[in-house]
């Protein structure tokens, strides 16, 4: 027997059970003292990982309809344990029994560690999904596709969809007739790519671009490869600079990460040509996001940096692809500027090396023309900060520099910023994930 404890003290404990369907499952059916608070969890945040537990929440939505304004998001999950992707037939249950019924206050839909099967999904299982028109936010975290139509037609089926995010995201099968597909823009403001997530790109940036013709922020190649978690491998750096290849005159922020040199365009920097060379990725050029406004670009040192004279030597083509990126910039409108340098994944080195390695990359990348070039308040009227930061990790393979020393390098780099007073730096400290 229970014992007698005030109902406060019982739903404290249950506030403790927010994360676990099935156990609050089972307190909805204690008493009706209990079933408020379990129903309040269970709800607001509705995880669906089976069959079972699916119909369960459905049917007491339909038993009771006030209910219903109660669920902020919905997670969906392929049944089973492990980080395997696995069939997820319980969505098509879903949509199937609520019918027409709405969910008024759904904001975020979630589909996770899934492997969508077109056939285990009932017929019009598109049409049934549009009646979740409310959603603004989809995340689809390791979730394996069957072709590209299948994965257009799940964003065409949320009409007021805002912001995308996809966490490996693959198709089996890469063929995909773009004339078969409806191609007229969708409300989709801001993406976000992470894992392995090329696929997704290729089809946004060159097959179907319309997706997100209105795109005004794009954040992609920031999660990190662990063996633990396979499915966190970034998304590769030809992907993210296709997304800005295309014409994006609504971009305003743009937060990216690269691992490597990007390929190189070539800038004429006294006649104002740029001509593009051969190389792979070639470099974003940001000419026709005539309303970016924030722009953040982080590069991973993953070895020890080339001096001028030996990248000279070993390379026809100029390594000043810093410079040829924000050379590129002509919104006047662009007020923040954030340039990262990660030194999380070069060999062990002492924090003197790390500002060394700074000051060899700076030099390479022709920063005191970036400087006169920034410091321009005609032609970068609204910038109000230039951050130049230094991001090191936990361990103790790399010792990150003193605050003090990061901002005399970084001052005695850019001169005419510093006098404009918009330049700062920071050393940031972040886990090897």
């Amino acid at each position: 027997m229970l014992p007698q404890l005030p109902v406060e003290i019982w739903e404290r404990i249950i506030d403790h059970l927010w994360n676990y369907a099935g156990d609050l499952i089972r307190c909805t059916k204690v008493c009706k003292a209990w079933h408020s608070r379990s129903l309040f969890h269970l709800l607001t945040l509705m995880r669906l990982t089976n069959m079972q537990a699916t119909r369960y929440i459905v049917k007491l939505l339909n038993r009771e309809p006030k209910a219903r304004a109660m669920v902020n998001e919905v997670l969906v999950r392929g049944t089973g344990p492990g980080p395997e992707c696995r069939p997820i037939p319980h969505l098509g249950t879903l949509t199937l029994m609520l019918g027409k019924k709405k969910i008024p206050r759904l904001e975020t839909f979630i589909i996770r560690r899934a492997e969508w099967q077109s056939g285990a999904l009932h017929r019009d299982f598109f049409l049934h999904l549009s009646h979740f028109a409310t959603i603004p936010d989809l995340h689809l975290v390791n979730v394996i596709f069957p072709s590209k139509l299948v994965f257009a037609r799940l964003i065409r089926a949320l009409p007021n969809l805002t912001q995308l995010y996809c966490t490996h995201v693959t198709f089996r099968s890469q063929a995909f007739d773009p004339s078969a597909f409806l191609s007229t823009p969708t409300q989709i403001k801001t993406v976000r790519l992470d894992g392995h997530s090329n696929d997704v790109a290729e089809l946004m940036a060159c097959q179907v671009p319309s997706i997100t013709d209105g795109m005004e922020e794009f954040q992609a190649g920031w999660s990190i490869y662990t063996e633990e978690r396979p499915y966190l491998f970034p998304t590769n750096d030809a992907a993210i600079i296709s997304m800005l290849q295309h014409p994006r005159p609504a971009l305003k922020v743009v937060n990216i990460r690269l691992r490597r040199q990007p390929g190189v365009a070539v800038q004429q920097k006294h006649e104002g040509e740029i001509s593009t060379s051969t190389g792979a990725p070639r470099l974003p050029l940001l000419n026709q996001c005539t309303e970016l406004e924030v722009f953040r670009i982080c590069h991973c040192l993953t070895k020890l940096v080339e001096s001028p004279t030996d990248a000279q030597a070993s390379s026809p083509q100029p390594s000043s692809w810093l410079y040829d990126i924000l050379a590129s910039i002509t919104s006047t409108k662009l007020n923040t500027l954030c340039i990262s340098l990660d030194f999380r994944y070069i060999r062990p080195t002492d924090s003197t090396h790390v500002v060394e390695l700074a000051q060899r990359f700076l030099e390479q990348q022709e920063c005191t023309q970036i400087d006169e070039m920034l410091a321009d308040t005609e032609r970068f009227k609204g910038l109000r900060a230039v951050d130049i930061d230094c991001l090191c990790g936990t361990s103790a393979r790399t010792l990150a520099p003193s605050q003090d020393k990061w901002t005399a390098t970084i001052v005695a780099y850019f001169p005419q910023l510093h006098t404009r007073m918009i330049l700062g730096g920071n050393v940031n400290i972040k886990m090897d994930y």
